[in-house]
């Protein structure tokens, strides 16, 4: 079965000091059942969501606009600043080889988020972000933790 890819609008609240940089994120999603959809891309700045987890949805002015998360599928999610953007490269494969996926945004270049499936060490990846920090090379986020991770700590 072909997924039918569509975006679905998470509205975000901008703290005093501009964080996130946008009030608006659009994510892709397919549809699992009327009103619920299950995110099919790493989200860069929705808190508490993570690749796979499944949204319920209103249509607003057309638009699918993400009301609650329904369900997850225990990943976890982290966010990554360069410091030097030669390291970007081998960073990524780095932790695709640890059993990530990574995506790196068009308008936010300088932000890499990751997925952390349920079925890879989350300690892993952890110690190797925090390696890489300590170094000066990045600096990280955990915007979502999973239970199941969060049993790994």
């Amino acid at each position: 079965m072909d997924k039918k890819l569509v975006k679905v609008l998470f509205n975000l609240e901008v703290d005093e000091g501009g964080w996130p940089p946008t009030s608006v994120e659009t994510l892709w999603a397919y549809e699992v059942a009327p009103e619920l959809y299950k995110i099919d891309n790493i989200p860069f700045f929705v808190p508490f969501l993570a690749y796979n987890d499944t949204v319920k949805v209103e249509v607003i002015n057309e638009e699918l606009v993400a009301q609650k998360i329904i369900d997850t599928e225990n990943h976890s999610t982290f966010r990554i600043y360069f410091e030097k953007e030669e390291s970007f490269a081998e960073i990524c494969e780095s932790l695709v080889r640890l059993g990530c996926k990574t995506e790196s945004g068009n308008k936010y270049k300088h932000i890499t988020v990751v997925d952390v499936p349920p079925n890879t060490s989350f300690i892993s990846v952890k110690t190797y972000l925090e390696e890489l920090e300590q170094r000066g090379v990045i600096i990280y986020e955990e915007p979502c933790i999973s239970e199941h991770h969060n049993n790994e700590i």
